[in-house]
């Protein structure tokens, strides 16, 4: 601008500037009643730079790639009545980031493809939690089998069925899905990490369990 007044100084700012961006700035208004320019971050109402709101911005960014996009009401997964970590295993399952032997080949790991549970399909996550008989019976004593298998029938999506299922079903039986899926990812990790073999009644338990310490926990009836 030019010293002592409030007006461009178009010789310079053409001796910078290509065309089009000399069009762009002389666009902007100078305002009389403005005496000090000041920086600010535009994407905040107040002007000010957080590190919260950049990495919002950025997680914008990289979610809008198409590749990592996910389409779908993850509003529901974060609203699931469970423990912080139960949810996080939700939402690792609907991004299908469960480091399964398919997922981990995949990535260059090298490893055996067969599910540990049942030794007898690759272990992707629709089968650990939906294919497998293991889990199938997990399904059927939790008294989730029909809520399931209705999904299944429709898609073989995990992350369609969970949110098909956060939309629609009572509270109470969505947590009680989340919970079953935790405590079968827990069984197949204590198979590969410890050789300890649970039950399906077990690891059924084990998801009740889960559920009533966490209600008992947080009040709810």
């Amino acid at each position: 601008m030019n010293e002592g007044n409030k007006s461009w100084n178009m010789n310079l700012i053409r001796g910078i500037f290509p065309p089009f961006i000399v069009d762009n700035i002389m666009q902007v208004p100078v305002l009389y009643v403005v005496t000090h320019d000041t920086l600010i971050w535009k994407e905040d109402k107040c002007g000010v730079y957080t590190v919260k709101i950049g990495y919002k911005l950025c997680m914008e960014n990289i979610m809008n790639v198409a590749k990592h996009f996910v389409p779908g009401e993850w509003k529901w997964i974060w609203r699931i009545k469970s423990p912080p970590k139960v949810r996080n295993l939700i939402w690792r399952v609907c991004r299908d980031y469960l480091p399964t032997r398919k997922n981990l080949q995949e990535r260059g790991v090298d490893c055996l493809s067969s599910c540990p549970v049942c030794d007898n399909s690759v272990e992707q996550t629709v089968h650990l939690l939906f294919g497998c008989q293991f889990s199938k019976a997990v399904w059927d004593m939790a008294g989730l089998k029909d809520v399931i298998e209705k999904r299944m029938t429709i898609t073989s999506s995990p992350h369609s069925v969970i949110t098909d299922i956060c939309a629609s079903e009572h509270s109470t039986v969505v947590s009680k899905m989340a919970m079953v899926k935790w405590s079968l990812w827990y069984n197949r990790n204590n198979i590969i990490w410890n050789n300890k073999r649970s039950t399906p009644s077990q690891v059924n338990m084990m998801a009740n369990s889960l559920w009533d310490d966490w209600r008992l926990a947080n009040c709810i009836s």
